[in-house]
């Protein structure tokens, strides 16, 4: 008995050997899988099949992207100012003071992103107070089109404990002015002090971070990604692809790089601080439970703390959440081996 699609392509370009051959024109699927090919696709339609009309385009695999930030772009797209880099530094004040005049006067301005030809402009005394200004007294903190770098008012610099007096961290740089003032701009991991505290005015919920990852995702799909790696894995970025895998809405392949020397994104490495404590526990039920999430990046620094089970399975395999063998039929959190 023909097994019944839960969707059927027509009219498009399939060419599975990739042989530059005639291309197949249908195909069948259920469950994620490829049914059938060609003539053979049309009798797996049933009564409840969709029927997706391709007119003509191609139809590729998956595409796997093996350096991404999915949650940095899921909460910019949801949470924060969105500039392009391409604005000059009157248009993107303008951009942040039309933004702030949204939100309520003591929230903080986060977004981006400002271009790092901008870099010079923006390092002095007068453009810090323009910030200010487009704040109006807001704390903001703005990061370039790297991601490694930060524009923040002098609300948050006063927030974050950044005066002239503050040196400079061995990995990152506070740029200042001739008298030695901050101008606001914070190079690498200088910028982790107004990230912590930002993370500590406005702490974000397990379910907020699961819906800026969900949306990150639903962004990467956008452009045919299917799987991906993660480069910068954060504790609360891990607890909220778990809770999207528990509850059925983690909808990728996702491969967790953890942070073990890298702190420019502000979260610290997952076994540092506040959240070293957490992913013991989070190890220890993923491997006891044998459906949770994978953890591991590796074998580095952020591994030491973890249970031996733990680490020696992200050594040895790459395996998706759900249980099942290495090759997984279900998509979830997958370690790095």
């Amino acid at each position: 008995m023909t097994r019944t699609a839960d969707l059927l392509i027509t009219d498009a370009r399939i060419d599975p050997e990739a042989s530059g051959t005639e291309p197949i024109d249908r195909m069948a699927v259920a469950d994620g899988r490829i049914l059938a090919l060609g003539e053979e696709a049309s009798a797996c339609a049933g009564p409840e099949t969709r029927v997706v009309e391709m007119g003509g385009r191609a139809v590729l695999p998956g595409f796997a992207d093996g350096h991404a930030h999915h949650l940095m772009a899921g909460q910019a797209d949801l949470f924060e100012l969105q500039a392009s880099p391409a604005l000059g530094l009157d248009e993107l004040l303008e951009a942040v003071a039309a933004h702030a005049a949204t939100l309520a006067e003591d929230a903080w301005i986060v977004g981006g992103d400002w271009g790092s030809g901008l870099l010079a402009e923006i390092s002095t005394p007068e453009a810090l107070a323009r910030l200010d200004a487009a704040c109006a007294g807001r704390p903001a903190m703005l990061r370039d089109d790297s991601k490694h770098n930060r524009w923040a008012s002098s609300a948050a610099l006063a927030a974050a404990g950044i005066t002239a007096a503050t040196p400079d961290l061995d990995a990152g740089e506070i740029l200042r002015d001739a008298s030695g003032a901050p101008t606001g701009v914070l190079v690498e991991a200088a910028s982790s002090a107004v990230e912590e505290e930002l993370e500590r005015r406005r702490p974000m919920t397990t379910e907020q971070t699961a819906r800026a990852s969900q949306r990150g995702i639903e962004i990467l799909h956008s452009y045919g990604i299917t799987a991906f790696q993660d480069a910068g894995a954060s504790l609360p970025m891990l607890e909220a692809l778990h809770h999207l895998d528990e509850s059925g809405r983690l909808d990728a392949w996702v491969v967790a790089s953890m942070l073990a020397n890298d702190l420019v994104f502000g979260a610290g490495r997952p076994a540092d601080g506040r959240h070293g404590r957490a992913l013991p526990a989070l190890c220890s039920a993923s491997v006891a439970e044998g459906d949770g999430p994978r953890l591991g990046g590796g074998g580095g620094d952020e591994c030491r703390d973890a249970p031996r089970a733990c680490r020696d399975d992200a050594l040895r395999r790459r395996r998706a959440c759900g249980g099942g063998d290495a090759g997984g039929e279900r998509r979830g959190l997958a370690d790095t081996p």
